[in-house]
């Protein structure tokens, strides 16, 4: 089905699915993220493979890849963050593992 479509057919695809990768890593829908970006490796494999891409050197062909360069940048951007986030919480995690304190009873001596 996807050797049906041209190139700039294609490159739209790859556009909208870079920018619905970009709503759903606000949402942390891992599954679905998952799901955007192996469609787009799909896409960007059978672009791979034609050995003419009319459309990647005309005006709109630029336009849209610049837009497809700034989203990635963004989403990249994005999933540093998350990432370092991610790496906090495990430190912060990790700082209480094994800090368990035996609760101590306090008496008074007579």
């Amino acid at each position: 089905m996807m050797q049906e479509k041209t190139c700039r057919q294609l490159w739209h695809d790859y556009a909208f699915l870079t920018k619905e990768m970009k709503k759903f890593i606000s949402f942390i829908e891992w599954d679905l993220f998952e799901d955007l970006e192996r469609q787009r490796e799909l896409v960007q494999a059978e672009l791979a493979q034609r050995p003419v891409d009319e459309f990647r050197d005309t005006a709109e062909g630029i336009k849209l890849i610049q837009t497809v360069v700034a989203d990635q940048e963004e989403l990249e951007l994005r999933l540093g963050t998350l990432k370092r986030l991610a790496e906090q919480q495990r430190q912060r995690s990790k700082a209480y593992d094994g800090a368990e304190v035996m609760p101590t009873r306090l008496e008074r001596e007579v």
